[in-house]
């Protein structure tokens, strides 16, 4: 089935959902402090659309890097206001982990992305 909010009307996708955006990275962020990853961490943001979430965290003092399977949406977000403080990257997270099962590999994942030791 196409997803055309992931493509052809990528620009429109954030106007399907009005979320508090703001709110809820504070409580992420204080979910992360909690649990010893305060501000200047490393965060992923796997399925990052248009980078809402990505640049909200980023503004927090986050070192983010988003991730997403659609290039239309990462234009949209590269297009925002502090786009330049978040590493953008084009990638299926599914194709990623693909024959990375080891449990080498993801530990390393998630020490290095997780916000829990």
């Amino acid at each position: 089935m196409p997803r055309p909010f992931y493509g052809a009307f990528a620009w429109a996708y954030d106007l399907l959902s009005d979320r508090p955006v703001a709110a809820e990275c504070a409580a992420i962020a204080a979910h992360f402090t909690d649990r010893g990853r305060p501000p200047g961490a490393r965060v992923l943001d796997a399925g990052c659309g248009t980078g809402r979430y990505s640049l909200e965290l980023s503004r927090l003092g986050y070192r983010v890097t988003g991730l997403d399977a659609s290039p239309d949406l990462l234009a949209v977000a590269r297009r925002q206001p502090g786009a330049g403080s978040v590493t953008f990257l084009t990638a299926d997270l599914r194709r990623c982990m693909e024959g990375k099962s080891s449990p080498q590999f993801r530990s390393g994942i998630e020490r290095r992305y997780q916000p829990w030791p």
